[in-house]
């Protein structure tokens, strides 16, 4: 009995013990859906905050919408749209080039290509 109880131990003392045996692939595995939750989760935050930041800037009723892939449980943002359609400008801003000031709003928020922002409406 103390052989029995003493063998793996001397296998762990001298390094030789398999460690990858314990913890094999079948043992634990990603639950593809609650990460996709996750995920959908993140890029709504994220579109609330840049839709709040566009709003204390004073471009007001603007929606913002986050094109993504998922790969290998990384976001990759495609394009990122905003929609201008119930657009409310503040008295104090210039009613010039706003376009312009809006893609620089959100990529100072974000680090993303200007080319990715597709603004309409």
């Amino acid at each position: 009995v103390v052989a029995v109880i003493v063998s793996p131990v001397i296998s762990i003392v001298k390094g030789d013990f398999d460690w990858k045996s314990i913890f094999t692939e079948s043992s634990y595995q990603v639950d593809e859906n609650i990460m996709a939750s996750i995920n959908n989760q993140n890029i709504q935050v994220l579109q609330d905050e840049l839709s709040n930041c566009l709003q204390q800037n004073g471009y007001k009723g603007v929606e913002v919408m986050i094109s993504t892939n998922f790969i290998n449980n990384e976001i990759k943002i495609n394009y990122i749209y905003v929609n201008l359609c119930d657009l409310v400008l503040n008295e104090n801003i210039e009613h010039i080039d706003y376009y312009t000031n809006i893609k620089e709003l959100i990529k100072k928020q974000i680090n993303i290509e200007e080319d990715k922002i597709v603004i309409y409406g």
